[in-house]
């Protein structure tokens, strides 16, 4: 199974890229991962949200294909322990149909409401707001905590 990270926007903190690099350097010891940016819509003075929203759902609509089971990032999604949110992707791995798991953050307006209506599911990482550039670092890591949890070594402590 591949695990894509497709995020909207560029990270622009060199700190915090090289943490996503390293956890996806870790990451690939597991699995096959893909790391995607698209650019992030500029707002013209006489645009609201929805215009932003709707111009950045018709990219992401571009980056996933039909096959992908895609999982966005919403702070009103459900969250998940990492035990539980291991147990998730446990779950997708032994569905022989699912070959690419996409992971989606989206940009600073949020998702368009039908890009959440096609989502397989929607998870918090946390009742807190967090930069979007750090939310990519958190869940690379919660990805890869999950994949240490699942092989049973003892990155998670229990």
């Amino acid at each position: 199974m591949t695990i894509k990270f497709l995020c909207v926007g560029k990270i622009t903190e060199s700190y915090l890229q090289e943490a996503i690099e390293d956890y996806l350097k870790r990451l690939r010891h597991y699995t096959s991962i893909e790391y995607r940016e698209i650019k992030a819509e500029k707002r013209k003075k006489t645009e609201n949200d929805l215009q932003i929203r709707q111009r950045e759902y018709e990219r992401l609509c571009q980056a996933i294909t039909p096959q992908e089971l895609v999982i966005a990032l919403d702070e009103h999604g459900t969250a998940y322990s990492s035990l539980e949110f291991s147990q998730l992707l446990a779950q997708y791995q032994r569905r022989g149909e699912v070959k690419t798991v996409t992971f989606v953050i989206g940009g600073a307006t949020g998702f368009a409401e039908e890009f959440l209506r096609k989502a397989r599911a929607i998870v918090s990482l946390s009742c807190m707001t967090f930069p979007h550039q750090l939310c990519r670092l958190i869940l690379v890591e919660q990805v890869y905590r999950a994949y240490t949890i699942l092989a049973g070594e003892p990155y998670h402590k229990m």
